[in-house]
């Protein structure tokens, strides 16, 4: 692996992308730090930004998880080198090293042990960090990290949504204008191969052949970077989204959002954020502001609206969100993954819970006494002990419910056998990998079945489901 540098670029992303800039942007994971580099064109992000006709995005976003030592030494080397062209970073930075420089003097892949509340310091970390690297751009020209002319101009967008933020709508009525129960074999719902990622749709024929379809929900919008094949069947799904379309992201990690950058000429204006939990980390994830933008532009009104929950977007449909304060968590989960909209789909023959990263015991109670069909497992199948599910043994010990795992190549121990031994039987993508703990690999679990195929799909008649 690559040790990690505040000046270091990648030859692939930048000559033969002809990107010229990368900003950094960190983010825990609840052990470990991950640092986003994420490579751009400023030229043609800026056209992005202002709103030039058919301006398009070229984002990179490359993660690397970061030793504790390896941050360090990264800092000192950027501050010997005279990196960073700005004061006012660099006070930023001494301050920074003056608080946390001892507890970066470790070689140990987990950056503090991830229980109670050092888990939270993790956490604490990334977001000082985020602090003072918002509003730099390393340029491969200067070779030096300023600030760049672009985050003025961005501020534009994440300037709508603090204002959304501050005074959420209430649903008066439902978005989506879709009854399930009345044609139940003519909708479906689609979980797609997307590696490391989540993305879902919901969707409803509309025809008797089942050859053509309409895009009613999709639920998150990421891939995995790594992501080796093409998935034809996502691309079809994508190309199918229109102005009718909502697009719920449950949370802001960049699993989530990433490939919103491939599609900004999609058009609608049903978007469904959550609030940020964390603005400040936000502030410094290009991604981010990306989405914002992507949604702001699409919108009849260039506003982007932001809904207290519980609400219903439609009969069927219900959208949760984690109200309490987050204890220290030890299961790999952040602030942000417990703060995720949780989304239940109950029809008269299925009942769909779609969690995202939230964990069992930060879901709404009214989520927890009811039973499910089909779950789409939360966090990617995380670390999550039996013992820690006693309070949810409704929802998990039903006879009927599935389980279905969104995993891909990672370097958390995704997915973890204790975890999925928790379900009647999961469903997963070949090329998923099974974990005892975060680094030993285990056979698949007897309850465990694999298909190949685009996406698994659930139908709403109760009957069908499986792989495509």
């Amino acid at each position: 692996m690559n040790s990690f540098s505040l000046s270091q670029f990648s030859r692939h992303y930048c000559k033969r992308k002809g990107l010229g800039s990368f900003s950094l942007y960190f983010e825990s994971d609840g052990e470990e730090l991950i640092a986003h580099k994420i490579y751009f064109d400023p030229v043609t992000f800026l056209d992005f930004i202002r709103d030039v006709p058919n301006a398009r995005l070229n984002l990179r976003d490359v993660p690397q998880i970061v030793a504790p030592i390896e941050l360090r030494n990264a800092i000192i080397q950027a501050t010997r080198d005279k990196v960073i062209r700005d004061d006012t970073v660099n006070e930023k930075i001494q301050q920074f090293m003056a608080v946390h420089g001892d507890s970066l003097e470790t070689n140990e892949r987990l950056l503090y042990f991830a229980q109670g509340e050092k888990a939270d310091r993790a956490e604490e970390l990334a977001d000082s960090l985020n602090e003072i690297f918002y509003g730099l751009a390393f340029d491969s020209k200067s070779r030096s990290n300023t600030r760049s002319a672009l985050f003025d101009d961005i501020e534009r967008a994440f300037s709508l949504y603090e204002e959304a933020a501050k005074d959420p709508k209430i649903l008066q009525s439902p978005v989506v204008e879709e009854n399930i129960d009345t044609e139940p074999e003519q909708y479906e719902f689609r979980i797609y191969s997307v590696g490391q990622a989540n993305c879902s749709a919901l969707i409803r024929y509309i025809d008797q052949d089942k050859k053509d379809y309409r895009v009613i929900v999709v639920f998150d919008f990421g891939r995995a970077r790594r992501k080796r094949s093409a998935n034809p069947s996502l691309q079809e799904m994508i190309n199918k989204i229109d102005d009718r379309t909502t697009i719920l992201i449950s949370h802001f990690d960049n699993d989530h959002i990433n490939n919103i950058t491939n599609y900004t000429q999609k058009k609608t204006d049903r978007w469904l954020f959550p609030p940020c939990t964390n603005m400040r980390s936000q502030k410094a994830n290009l991604l981010f502001y990306a989405l914002l933008k992507c949604a702001q532009r699409k919108t009849s009104n260039g506003s982007i609206s932001i809904y207290k929950t519980p609400f219903n977007l439609s009969p069927q449909i219900r959208i949760t969100q984690y109200k309490g304060t987050r204890k220290g968590d030890p299961y790999q989960s952040t602030v942000c993954n417990s703060a995720c909209l949780v989304t239940s789909i109950r029809a008269e023959h299925v009942s769909i819970l779609i969690p995202a990263d939230a964990l069992y015991e930060e879901f709404d109670a009214s989520v927890q006494n009811e039973s499910y069909t089909h779950i789409l497992i939360p966090h990617h199948g995380c670390y999550y002990p039996l013992a820690a599910c006693g309070a949810i043994s409704k929802m998990l010990d039903s006879e009927r419910v599935h389980g279905v795992v969104q995993c891909g190549t990672n370097r958390y121990g995704h997915a973890n056998v204790e975890h999925l031994r928790r379900y009647r039987d999961v469903h997963y993508f070949y090329g998923t990998k099974f974990y005892q703990d975060r680094n030993t690999v285990a056979k698949k679990p007897r309850n465990a079945h694999g298909g190949y195929g685009d996406y698994y799909f659930i139908s709403f008649n109760g009957i069908n489901c499986g792989y495509r």
